[in-house]
């Protein structure tokens, strides 16, 4: 390239789920992408709203199905809440709706982990993807509320794509039943929030009109990249988000990662794949 394409770029962050794995499938181009953009000194790293697997987990998961990559360059919500929560409070305690490795994460920052159900009132509720959320919970969650506990989520999406176009229930959703519940507004750390793709920019030491967002979803990946002042590419998947998004929402448009591994890599594609933009 097709250096017009990659021009004044340092940076590129890809969201995992949907776009460089399929479930526990590698997307086809992921790899030659990845060696493309290390051939040219170009930086990478992922970011996602998983709230269930820390960075480490997934890299495990990335190595299994054939990519190997070093956690460092993961930035997922369940690592960066915690983080997030001890710049903004310092340390306080916390009650977690979630997975066990997002307990982890934040007790790893320092902050003292309380039980849900425990009588103690909780300084903060993290609410992260809960695969056995309960009326109870709810309940709970909505009396912590009343006695004055403030409720952070990982990330709003209310569902995540999955193979055979299954839609799986995420962390929104329960967010979604506790804002009904309790009249209250629940802020997110994850995309389309900027602080994940801030968080990353930071860690490169990269200009935001240096650094360019590549992901599937147009209401997270591309809004948030957008909005930080990023460039973006939307990985259209054969997406039905086509309907209710214009194409403008995104600087670029690729039918998959195999396509974008082509535009970097094959001078002749790009200049087809400009004609089409």
């Amino acid at each position: 390239m097709n250096e017009a394409f990659l021009s004044g770029v340092n940076v590129c962050f890809f969201d995992l789920d949907g776009c460089i794995y399929h479930g526990n499938k590698l997307a086809y181009g992921a790899k030659p992408l990845l060696k493309e953009l290390e051939k040219r000194h170009i930086q990478y790293s992922f970011i996602t709203n998983n709230s269930r697997q820390t960075g480490q987990e997934i890299a495990k998961k990335l190595k299994n199905i054939g990519l190997d990559v070093d956690t460092s360059k993961i930035i997922t919500a369940t690592d960066f809440i915690g983080k997030y929560l001890k710049e903004k409070f310092g340390i306080v305690s916390i009650k977690t709706v979630g997975s066990s490795s997002l307990n982890d994460a934040i007790a790893f920052e320092g902050h003292r982990i309380v039980p849900l159900e425990d009588k103690d009132k909780a300084d903060v509720i993290v609410v992260g993807r809960d695969v056995d959320f309960t009326y109870e919970k709810l309940q709970r969650i909505s009396e912590e509320v009343s006695r004055g506990s403030l409720v952070i989520g990982t990330n709003s999406d209310h569902f995540h794509p999955a193979e055979g176009q299954k839609k799986i229930p995420e962390t929104g959703a329960i967010i979604a039943a506790i804002q009904a519940v309790t009249g209250t507004t629940v802020q997110c750390i994850g995309k389309p929030e900027p602080y994940l793709f801030l968080y990353g920019l930071q860690m490169f030491g990269a200009k935001s009109d240096s650094g360019v967002m590549i992901g599937d979803n147009l209401e997270t990946d591309i809004l948030g990249g957008r909005r930080v002042g990023m460039r973006t590419v939307w990985v259209e998947n054969n997406n039905d988000d086509a309907l209710s998004f214009q194409h403008s929402d995104s600087d670029y448009k690729v039918k998959s990662i195999y396509e974008l591994y082509e535009i970097v890599a094959m001078p002749h594609v790009f200049e087809k794949f400009l004609k089409r933009n």
